[in-house]
């Protein structure tokens, strides 16, 4: 019995950094607005590749991974929980190891689940912010703030997107340039 349930609280030792970092992201005192897909796109990979099959993380979309699908799924004995967690179940029964996977994939699919329901990972303009990334913008990941400004026609009259365009790259990409001359 204290094997199980050390077990489970290694394995919880595992997971829960996942969701504090998600936290941490929605909670930021800082604003993340413009790393906010990509961090949690990667901590929502990482909960993935916990359980989904590599080739299918490497050819589908995350936002069109079905993450309930037993056919996406790797075997019970893949599953990746740890190599603390491995170590300790290896002291449980067969039965009460393929009782332990199957609770962990259970905890896989519901996390993959609630983050689902909470962040979608085809929001375009969530997507797009990575174009206020300074980081981005200096190793050239994209030149133009255009795709980003065409979601806020509001904010924006169309007859000013040259000039945006050009403040943009005048103020990211042109300070880098400047940097590398002087």
């Amino acid at each position: 019995r204290n094997a199980n349930l050390r077990s489970y609280l290694r394995f919880l030792e595992f997971a829960l950094p996942f969701f504090n970092n998600l936290n941490k992201q929605m909670q930021s005192e800082q604003p993340k607005i413009h790393e906010l897909n990509s961090s949690i796109s990667a901590i929502y990979k990482c909960i993935l590749e916990c359980f989904i099959k590599r080739q299918v993380i490497l050819n589908i979309p995350l936002y069109q991974i079905n993450y309930s699908d037993p056919s996406n799924f790797v075997a019970f004995e893949d599953l990746y929980m740890s190599a603390e967690v491995v170590m300790s179940i290896n002291m449980l029964t067969q039965d009460e190891q393929l009782a332990f996977r199957k609770r962990c994939l259970t905890f896989f699919i519901e996390a993959a689940n609630q983050i689902n329901q909470r962040f979608d990972f085809n929001d375009q303009i969530l997507i797009n912010m990575n174009l206020l990334n300074r980081k981005n913008v200096l190793e050239g990941k994209d030149d133009s703030i255009i795709k980003l400004a065409l979601h806020f026609p509001n904010l924006i009259n169309e007859n000013d997107l040259q000039a945006l365009s050009l403040f943009y790259t005048d103020q990211f990409i042109g300070q880098h340039i400047d940097k590398l001359i002087y």
